[in-house]
């Protein structure tokens, strides 16, 4: 690939093909530069790992989050009455912690005056759903009341759709 060069590019699945114009040091192997990129790409991708929950404990917890959280936290968990629960504030407040401990607080603390009011697959349903909405993939494992998986390294920051 010579110095000035347009190449195209799709970094990311959920991004949108970039062109871009590659400028090189003169001499520079078109081997070289390749994979430089694909490497590059690839580390992109791959920083977030998959998540210790199930796509189906996603989809449950979608629906007790409906019934049980979205009149205070929002159907999109972007807080009415109470915090959004995706996003910088909860970033903010959860990427240092597990989910253990995020599942541990919504039991003992939700919902509000009614707290340990529900089955405790309700609750890690719940959190599979929050963590999914905070851009974390579904994987293969269930995640479990003592499931412990730091939150930050299975986030993405970005609040999924």
């Amino acid at each position: 690939m010579a110095a000035g060069e347009v190449f195209h590019t799709q970094v990311l699945p959920t991004m949108k093909t970039r062109t871009r114009q590659l400028t090189t040091a003169p001499g520079t192997p078109r081997w070289a530069v390749v994979t430089f990129v694909a490497a590059t790409a690839c580390l992109w991708s791959s920083n977030i790992a998959a998540a210790p929950f199930t796509q189906d404990q996603v989809n449950s917890g979608r629906d007790d989050y409906l019934t049980s959280c979205a009149s205070c936290h929002g159907k999109e968990l972007s807080g009415t009455t109470a915090p959004a629960l995706t996003g910088k504030a909860f970033r903010a407040s959860w990427s240092k912690h597990t989910t253990a401990e995020l599942y541990t607080f919504v039991q003992n603390m939700m919902p509000v005056s009614q707290e340990g009011r529900l089955a405790d697959d309700d609750y890690i349903n719940i959190v599979a759903f929050i963590l999914s909405k905070n851009g974390a993939k579904a994987g293969s494992e269930a995640l479990t009341a003592t499931t412990s998986a730091r939150i930050g390294e299975i986030t993405s920051g970005a609040s999924a759709k």
